[in-house]
């Protein structure tokens, strides 16, 4: 009776995943900049507002929405950053009483980055063996595809 056998690569999660911070994780918020739109009227956005002007810790510039584009303008001039035809768009059409943040890059976001930690496992009904490399995981499946495809060719 042949071996059972199963090659899984399994992402791991929860207690397993290793935060990581922006620059690490290659976003683009941390090398391009990033810009939150809040619409202050509603008491809890009011209040995410008044969380990342006193207690964020990030370096940003506040606009109000009838301002917004045109101190956009005013920083590009200035070298500090790039309006392109999408933020253009967005803070052109921004609704009275919005506030709008543009967080300068080469700082944290606010997204969680994780690291999920990976695994290259071979079970059989002989148990699971867990390979180091992805390399050695590769090489073992081929051999064992090339033992399946001979076996089928020879009958």
């Amino acid at each position: 009776m042949p071996h059972s056998r199963t090659f899984k690569i399994a992402f791991l999660g929860g207690e397993f995943a290793t935060e990581m911070s922006c620059k690490e994780a290659g976003c683009v918020a941390y090398a391009e900049g990033w810009v939150n739109v809040i619409d202050v009227s509603n008491p809890q956005l009011a209040a995410a507002a008044t969380w990342i002007k006193q207690s964020s810790g990030r370096r940003f510039y506040e606009w109000d929405s009838a301002h917004a584009l045109e101190e956009a303008h005013r920083l590009q001039a200035q070298g500090v950053m790039t309006v392109t035809e999408a933020l253009k768009a967005t803070l052109g059409s921004l609704a009275p009483g919005m506030i709008v943040f543009y967080f300068h890059p080469g700082q944290q976001c606010f997204k969680e980055h994780l690291d999920r930690e990976v695994k290259f496992l071979h079970q059989s009904d002989r148990g699971t063996y867990e390979h180091k490399r992805p390399l050695d995981f590769n090489e073992h499946h081929n051999e064992e595809a090339y033992k399946v495809n001979t076996a089928r060719q020879r009958g």
